[in-house]
């Protein structure tokens, strides 16, 4: 043991799990999977720690090119699991469909589908990678199961191609995930959930008078939307038309490198929706506009 980690090991224990944590979390270059393995290895004190310590493993990262040698998904999700048990947890999960490319990989696969399901009144946060794939084993009936993820606070659904999977069926109107305040969908087809939400972003959907109207009226909290096309924004609202009252939204957010190229030019206050938003506040920057 080398000087200074001689004295950091005279502190007490509350002191040096704060030091230890602060170690894992301070970048992602390096999974704090090794940083444990390599905090472990210091001394018997240390090693105690780590393993015994809950806190150290709630943030849990399922990524395929991750995994250390000889580990297999399953292993390596339960393990995570078991080790912050009974704590909340945050999920990031990539794995692309084409690393499964036998049988065992997705009777793997469908084991940490199980174990997620098993642990979702845990899940704090669910992300998946932008280069998941929907079909993947067992995925959709995670997706069904999700209402039983009553501490969820953030949802994450990304994937890499549309793909026919609908979540209408499991965040409507009558499902209530107390604690679901973010959620960012990409190539899913969704009905505008939840009360309490202060963030939405809405990547290659295309919402129309209908859903703004519905997410006003289930959504008096948002603060936050993010929209990536102005298409259905263009069709004019019928004479008379109340207006969408969305009275806690502060940012609307479209990304205009994906519009098209004239997407610099619009007047925004030209859109009849836009019109018809109030309260909205009016901002512009160059590769996205805040109203």
């Amino acid at each position: 043991m080398s000087e200074s980690t001689a004295a950091i090991n005279h502190l007490p224990n509350e002191i040096l799990l704060e030091i230890l944590q602060l170690a894992i979390r301070g970048t992602f270059r390096i999974h704090r999977s090794r940083k444990l393995s390599a905090f472990s290895s210091v001394n018997h004190r240390w090693r105690s720690l780590c393993f015994n310590s809950s806190e150290l493993w709630t943030d849990i990262r399922i990524v395929y090119n991750e995994l250390p040698e000889k580990m297999d998904l399953d292993d390596w999700t339960r393990q995570w699991l078991e080790r912050s048990a009974p704590r909340l947890v945050n999920i990031y999960r990539d794995i692309p469909i084409k690393k499964l490319f036998s049988a065992a990989r997705e009777g793997e696969f469908a084991c940490v589908i199980s174990f997620l399901m098993k642990h979702l009144g845990r899940i704090k946060s669910l992300t998946t990678g932008d280069s998941c794939d929907a079909r993947l084993p067992g995925l959709l009936a995670l997706i069904r199961s999700l209402p039983s993820a009553t501490h969820l606070e953030h949802l994450d659904l990304r994937f890499s191609s549309p793909f026919s999977i609908s979540m209408n069926n499991v965040l409507h109107a009558g499902v209530v995930l107390p604690n679901l305040r973010s959620q960012r969908v990409k190539y899913i087809y969704i009905v505008f959930p939840l009360e309490r939400l202060s963030s939405v972003d809405i990547h290659c959907l295309l919402p129309n008078e209908t859903s703004f109207r519905q997410m006003a009226h289930m959504c008096p909290t948002l603060e936050r939307l993010t929209l990536r096309s102005l298409h259905p924004l263009e069709s004019p609202l019928p004479s008379g038309a109340p207006s969408i009252l969305m009275p806690s939204l502060r940012f609307l957010s479209i990304d205009a490198t994906l519009c098209c190229a004239k997407a610099a030019k619009i007047n925004f206050r030209h859109f009849a929706l836009f019109r018809s938003f109030s309260p909205l506040s009016c901002g512009f920057r160059t590769s996205q506009r805040d109203m």
